[in-house]
């Protein structure tokens, strides 16, 4: 059992990768290749080489319902649940792989499909957090969504979902706007504007996941199109702590680019 500042990492733990083949802004990314492996694979090796470096012996699975991906998987041997096409996003997705198959797990790692530069710091600090904060996943509704810090010009980015959080990080609401608004141009009186990135890596709470599963798409979530607002609007608690990891997902050709180059 591995541990981290005296926090034992538990041993019904596990991380789940929802993955669809036909995705809004890049169709069929899952399998598009970076470097000489498809995007779900390459998501998948550096998750195990996270987990291994850590050394935390977790089960992980694909979750998907395409069977385009799963021919892959089979011939890679990666480990995967069959989901059905229900799932309106991945929260939705590992939820029902979760329920559907049984597993015995009270903390849920949520790496999602399109996150190829996930790495162990970033693990690290979920799992951690998620444990401290959450110490009774069975009747705790918790959930853990790290940030990073971006720029100005990144925050107009629709693409990227923002993050608004008090003092204590708790996060008050998410946003494909640029939040927090400076209305009045005022630097003085509470110091230089940050603003927070949502990252592609959640810290899960059994009783988070199965409440927000048992949902209906709520009123925030279906007009920003942010699937946590749910949890926020179902009175689950999201704390956000800072990453200093420099992972991105690929989310358009743009990012696809990038990644491409970083793996040439």
């Amino acid at each position: 059992m591995w541990t981290e500042g005296g926090l034992p990492v538990p041993e019904k733990l596990v991380v789940l990768i929802p993955c669809r083949l036909n995705s809004r802004r890049l169709p069929r990314k899952a399998l598009l290749p970076i470097g000489n492996i498809p995007l779900i694979g390459l998501v998948y090796k550096n998750t195990l080489t996270s987990l291994k470096a850590l050394k935390i012996n977790s089960e992980i699975f694909v979750c998907t319902d395409s069977d385009e991906i799963i021919d892959f998987l089979k011939k890679s041997s990666i480990p995967f649940l069959k989901t059905s096409s229900n799932p309106t996003n991945g929260t939705e997705r590992i939820a029902e792989a979760l329920t559907n198959n049984k597993i015995d797990a009270n903390y849920i790692i949520d790496v999602q499909g399109d996150e190829p530069f996930i790495n162990s710091e970033i693990l690290e600090l979920v799992i951690n957090e998620l444990i401290s904060k959450f110490n009774d996943p069975l009747n705790e509704k918790g959930i853990i969504l790290p940030h990073q810090i971006i720029n100005k010009k990144e925050s107009q980015n629709i693409s990227v979902v923002k993050l608004a959080v008090d003092k204590n990080s708790r996060v008050i609401y998410m946003s494909r706007s640029a939040i927090p608004l400076n209305h009045k141009n005022n630097f003085l009186s509470y110091g230089k504007i940050s603003f927070k990135k949502h990252l592609s890596v959640i810290g899960f709470t059994k009783k988070a996941l199965l409440i927000y599963n048992n949902s209906k798409i709520s009123f925030l979530e279906s007009i920003e199109d942010i699937e946590l607002l749910r949890a926020l609007e179902n009175n689950i608690i999201i704390y956000s702590p800072r990453s200093q990891s420099k992972t991105f997902s690929i989310d358009t050709i743009d990012d696809l680019e990038r990644a491409r180059k970083i793996y040439m």
